[in-house]
């Protein structure tokens, strides 16, 4: 794929992930930080390809909206504390 985003390759490379799911065997593509919830499917190379559109198509829904790229969760430091909604 042919990304027209440097951003896109930071995400796709670094915090995309793309994991199967125990029970239905399906491949689950996400990028947290990014896009809520995801893409999935059977095949794998299908579900990453997806991936990579979702996200570019993404980063170009905040550039044409004048917005600042989020930060990935990654570079995030939480405090480890659940709160849970009663």
């Amino acid at each position: 794929m042919e990304s027209h985003h440097p951003e896109s390759q930071r995400f796709l490379l670094a915090y995309c992930v793309c994991d199967v799911a125990p029970l239905s065997k399906c491949f689950i593509g996400r990028c947290p930080g990014l896009i809520l919830g995801g893409v999935h499917g059977n095949d794998e190379a299908k579900v990453y390809a997806e991936l990579c559109v979702a996200v570019e198509e993404m980063i170009e829904l905040i550039h044409a909206d004048g917005q600042e790229m989020p930060r990935p969760l990654g570079k995030q430091e939480f405090n480890g504390k659940f709160v849970l909604a009663p």
